[in-house]
């Protein structure tokens, strides 16, 4: 093999072995961890402010990498509104990712 064919399979190598490092990387993380039971509690008073003002809704609290903590859905609260409340709530971890 050539000198300059080796030169380019090694370019190559290095810069898919930099990509690799790169794309494996922990996510970032958005704030502090939060525990179940906090988790509970926000979740109590965004319920108390809803019942006050006549609204219905699903509750989502979820950690720093996006995944479910706690989730709530209250009477009478429309069907879609239970993905919706989750994609909402991971959406800053999902997309602080891309940048």
């Amino acid at each position: 093999m050539s000198r300059r064919c080796r030169a380019i399979l090694l370019s190559l190598l290095c810069g898919f072995l930099v990509s690799a490092a790169f794309a494996q990387g922990p996510p970032k993380a958005y704030g502090t961890a939060i525990t179940a039971d906090n988790a509970k509690k926000v979740a109590a008073a965004a319920s108390a402010e809803a019942r006050k003002n006549g609204w219905y809704m699903a509750i989502a609290v979820v950690d720093p990498s996006g995944t479910l903590v706690y989730y709530e859905k209250m009477d009478n609260t429309q069907t879609g509104s239970a993905n919706v409340a989750i994609e909402k709530a991971s959406a800053p971890q999902k997309y602080s990712r891309m940048l």
